[in-house]
């Protein structure tokens, strides 16, 4: 029997353009597998931080119900399997956050353990520690590119929109600069 890793999120729900964020959209990661493996993990979840892309496009990102999590960097160290509910270590490197209309700054790496619950015999799910959206550095970089485009081009400059704008350059900058 050959065991593969994929993934797919729970947000598939296709929202109207420019919309805020304001249900909460948890990464689903299935990683299907009998016995999950290291880099059976990590494939699933980067695989899922990628899907999320689509329904986040046109978003207002500064009206999100979750923190959005930047990361530049993203490891499974462990996998602890004894039973039906088990967890894996993760080491991730964290750029930016934006959490409740505030852009923030973050790099610094963290470990957590994150619960991998059996769903069946052939696939496990696993829940990332906090209600965040989490997105690899170039993916987030796109969808905030975008996010600042439409600011720029849209409506009068209010003094939200010019924060906005401000803080979306900013963490811009940082995920650009390497």
């Amino acid at each position: 029997m050959t065991e593969e890793s994929s993934s797919r999120t729970g947000a598939s729900a296709t929202l109207a353009e420019n919309q805020p964020v304001n249900t909460a959209t948890p990464q689903l990661v299935v990683v299907h597998s009998v016995r999950p493996k290291l880099d059976q993990v990590e494939a699933a979840f980067l695989q899922a931080c990628e899907d999320s892309e689509e329904s986040l496009r046109g978003r207002d990102l500064f009206k999100s119900a979750q923190s959005l999590v930047v990361f530049g960097h993203f490891e499974v160290r462990k996998v602890h399997i004894k039973g039906n509910q088990d967890w894996v270590e993760v080491q991730i490197n964290e750029l930016v956050s934006l959490t409740g209309g505030k852009a923030e700054v973050r790099k610094r790496s963290e470990r957590e353990r994150w619960p991998l619950n059996r769903r069946d015999n052939q696939s496990w799910e696993l829940t990332p520690s906090r209600q965040a959206i989490y997105l690899p550095r170039h993916t987030a970089a796109r969808i905030l590119a975008q996010e600042l485009a439409h600011l720029t081009e849209d409506g009068p400059d209010t003094d939200g929109r010019a924060s906005q704008k401000s803080q979306l350059a900013r963490l811009l900058d940082v995920l650009l600069e390497e």
